[in-house]
């Protein structure tokens, strides 16, 4: 199991059992009352042992994300609370070519603020080019790359990029997708 944990109580690195389920935990957002959200990945059980889970950098301070690659990646599932529906993030909908999602919370809740498919699975400093890459500038996240699909938390059922995008740009201090182009 991999998880990165959001939140006072820092990360287990994937050690306990994820909350009764067998399924890999990946992002478990904590405030200081305990669990505030908890998201999953949709993929088949076969290809658990291909998910990888990579932090991002050059995100600022206010947000966190981490990049996830694995055979047959199809869903991030946040859980929203006892009782309530849990939100679906398709990333692999448009393109069986999607080899790693994006996923950006927020940093004080932990809940899933953005979510981005891409058909690149390497991360690249913020000059470099042919992978993705991820650069803060002032009130704003630059991404880069080939991003298939956008969504973020306002609607995640609506894709943000009518054609593949190769440069989002996100709010620092929310993860709100602000432009696609």
């Amino acid at each position: 199991m991999i998880r990165t944990f959001i939140g006072p109580a820092g990360s287990d690195a994937g050690k306990n059992p994820p909350f009764g389920t067998a399924k890999p935990l990946v992002i478990v957002g904590l405030d200081t009352d305990g669990l505030a959200s908890a998201t999953t990945i949709g993929m088949e059980a076969k290809d658990w042992p291909t998910l990888q889970v990579t932090p991002l950098e050059h995100i600022g301070t206010d947000l966190a994300g981490v990049k996830l690659t694995g055979h047959g990646l199809r869903q991030v599932i946040e859980y929203m609370g006892r009782g309530l529906a849990a939100r679906l993030w398709w990333v692999y909908g448009l393109s069986p070519d999607t080899g790693a999602a994006l996923v950006f919370c927020s940093g004080e809740t932990g809940k899933v603020a953005s979510v981005m498919a891409s058909a690149d699975t390497a991360l690249a400093a913020p000059a470099a080019g042919g992978a993705v890459s991820t650069q803060a500038a002032g009130w704003r996240i630059v991404l880069r790359g080939n991003f298939p699909e956008v969504y973020d938390a306002s609607d995640p059922s609506r894709n943000r990029a009518p054609q593949p995008a190769h440069e989002v740009v996100l709010s620092s201090s929310t993860g709100g997708v602000v432009s696609v182009r």
